[in-house]
Order: structure tokens, then sequence, then C-alpha cells
């Protein structure tokens, strides 16, 4: 969260962080925003520690008397006041944007990301000084069929229906794809990280190619989708001039964008004349096995996704970059997601990614029965325990959880 960032930036040289470090470890990330929810936990510890002897010692009958309990306590000295406004103040905000968002409650969502501006421009945290401003006023004219949804609670996202467990968007995110694409499977998994992931290719200097935007969404894609592929050999790639100008272009023919994609990873995994990514993850597996001395077999994760996967995740990049390139359009073109690589998922309401297609088998059937789990919890599958969940496959009827309702495995779901 950079609202917590804001704080740390706030309290630097407090002596808040020597405070935390005799219970917390990593706390310069967690000042910087990083290592959520540890960061929150750790400032609503101390601000509670701080209120104690205040709410105890006062008779607070409403929100207004606590306040002025505060207002009075600021008063008292600089170093109070500082207290007060820069840490105090901002946690009791944020503790009221994560209860907007649990409960799904939209005004009070409103009411605190309105609170978090001011803190957003002191800290000089430019970007979401300027489109925080922008964000609030866009959503308070909000088409009126939208604005129903979001009254109901559908801004946030859950893993699962109930009460106190919505989560913001970038959160979600966190928590189920760009956790998957660092996972033991992350090979079959889109991540679409952002431009942060390419700051040494922009530092590069080299921004000669008209194409380069493409290469960019595309090796953001591939970096989570290619196990064992470095970002600096990935990034070296667009050197050699490949042509990239099909990704992204929503016009061009389905079959030149797949040529132009395969090219460039084939290229990466040293597969240069391989047609297709298949051909390509036959190329690496012979080269692997027929090194000398070798004394283990290699890793199937370090192979090339074959072309069924390859191709889903090629789908959301096109989409992505096309997205990246319209902001700046007058009126640009509207396009399905579930046409480029996204399925929708009814229970989670939001967009799964399709890393097989439905009628391509993960294995042979014979090898799918070998492979079940034993969960029987009250939560079967649900988490990375369930050899299923941590394979990234659906149950089946020779699981425990005979693939029914009460399985909690996401992929299940998508089949």
């Amino acid at each position: 969260m950079s609202f917590v960032g804001a704080i740390g930036s706030l309290m630097t040289e407090t002596s808040l962080s020597e405070v935390l470090k005799f219970v917390f470890g990593g706390v310069e990330k967690m000042l910087t925003g990083k290592k959520f929810p540890m960061n929150m936990r750790a400032m609503r510890m101390v601000a509670e520690e701080l209120l104690r002897d205040i709410i105890n010692k006062s008779e607070l009958n409403s929100h207004d008397d606590f306040m002025s309990v505060l207002e009075d306590l600021a008063s008292k000295s600089r170093t109070s006041k500082m207290w007060v406004d820069a840490f105090i103040k901002p946690v009791l905000i944020m503790m009221l944007y994560v209860r907007a968002e649990r409960e799904g409650d939209w005004p009070l969502h409103l009411q605190a990301v309105k609170l978090m501006l001011p803190y957003f421009f002191t800290p000089r945290h430019v970007n979401y000084a300027r489109y925080g401003v922008y964000y609030l006023r866009s959503m308070k004219d909000l088409p009126s069929n939208v604005l129903q949804h979001f009254m109901k609670g559908s801004h946030v996202m859950r893993h699962v229906p109930g009460l106190w467990n919505g989560l913001w968007s970038d959160m979600f995110i966190e928590m189920t794809f760009m956790r998957y694409g660092h996972g033991k499977s992350s090979r079959t998994e889109l991540m679409v990280c952002g431009f942060k992931v390419f700051s040494s290719y922009l530092n590069l200097g080299k921004l000669q190619y008209a194409a380069s935007r493409h290469n960019l969404a595309l090796v953001s894609t591939l970096k989570k989708l290619c196990y064992g592929l470095g970002k600096g050999k990935m990034l070296k790639v667009p050197r050699k001039k490949l042509p990239m100008d099909m990704i992204g272009n929503i016009q061009a023919d389905w079959s030149d964008v797949m040529t132009q994609a395969t090219k460039f990873t084939a290229e990466c995994y040293g597969q240069p004349t391989a047609t297709s990514m298949s051909e390509a993850r036959v190329g690496v597996w012979i080269a692997q096995i027929g090194k000398p001395g070798l004394t283990r077999v290699p890793k199937l994760a370090s192979l090339p996704p074959m072309t069924e996967a390859f191709t889903e995740n090629i789908k959301r990049a096109h989409l992505q970059t096309f997205l990246w390139m319209s902001p700046l359009k007058h009126d640009p073109q509207k396009l399905e997601p579930t046409d480029y690589g996204w399925v929708k998922e009814q229970n989670m309401k939001s967009l799964q990614p399709i890393t097989i297609p439905p009628d391509v088998p993960l294995a042979p059937s014979d090898i799918l029965q070998v492979i079940r789990c034993t969960c029987s919890s009250e939560t079967p599958c649900k988490s990375a325990r369930c050899g299923c969940n941590r394979a990234n496959l659906a149950c089946t009827v020779f699981c425990a959880c005979q693939n029914l309702t009460a399985c909690y495995n996401e992929q299940t779901f998508l089949c």
C-alpha cells in the first residue's frame, strides 16, 4: 500500500523504525509500503499502545470526542503534534479504508480515499496524489448502472462468499495471479507485471526500436510463463531487431502474431529455428539430456511451454499491449477479455487466466488417474497442501473430494 509508504516517509528519523525492529524484521521494506499486511499490523499495534492510556482515562462517547482529545494532545508540544498528525491520524484512515474494503462499503471507500489524498502530497508521492484526485472525481460521476453495483459491494473481490472478507482488486491480484506466477508451476501462468519490471531496459537508452512497447508487454508476460529465463537474457533479444510490430495490433492476422511471438520466445531458449513452442520444447529437452556428465534428469519446469499453453498466454499479452497503447486514443476499440485468454469465474466474480484450453488434456488419462489428492479438511483442496492445487490441476473423481461442490480448488471451478 502506497499510503503506508507515505506514513513511513512522514515518520522518517522519528525512532518509529527502531521501535518496530524490536518485534518485526524487514522494517525498512515495511515502511516503504511493502510486506502488506504485516506493515499495517505493525502500525496498528504502535498506534494502539500510544492511545491506550488516553482511551482508558477519557470518557469517549463519539468519534468527535475522540478527535477533540487528539487535537488537545497535539497542542501540547511539537513532538506530540507530529505523532498525532503524521502517524495516529493516518493509521486511523488506513484502518477506515480496510474496513470499507472488507465490508464492501462504497461510500466509506470514497471517504477514506478523500482523507488519504493530503498524505500523498506531503511526502511527494506524486503519481498517487495526481491520479488519486482524478480517481475520486471520476468515481463520483459513475454511470447509474455501475454505481448500483458498487453500492452493493461489487467494487471488491472475494475468494469465497462471506462477510468481512472483501479485497481491493490489486491485493486480490497479488494473492492469486502474482502468487501463482512465483510458484513452482508458474510456467503455465500469466503474469503481467507492468512497466516497473522493465526499468532496466528503459535505462539502456535503446528506444530506437519503434516496436519496443510491444517487446515490453511480451517480455512482461513471458518472464512468468517461461521458467528459468532471466530478465537480462530476454531483454537482449529485442536488440537483434526481431520484428514485433504485430503484438498489440488488433487488426493483424492472428497467425502473424503467433509467428512473431514464437520466434521471439524460441530465440530466448536458444532455438531460433523452431517453428512452434512444442518443437522448441523438444529441442531444449534433447540439449539438456545430451549434456556430458549429466547426473540427474533436468526439471520439466525448465522446458519451454507447449504450444497450447503458449497460445493462451500470447492472447493475453496481445490484449495487454493493445490496452497499454490505447489510453491516448479518443475512442479506443472495446475488446472482450474472454476472447483473449481469460474466463469469467462466477464464484469469485473475477477473470481467471486460461492456462490450457479445455479440450487439451494436461497429461494422458492414465497419468491423471494416478495424480490425486487425499484432502479431508473442512475446506478441502483450498491451500497448496493439496497436491492438485499445488500443481494447478483440477481435482477429479479419483480424489478424496471426488470433484464435488465441497472442493475448494480454484482449478476445479474453472473446469
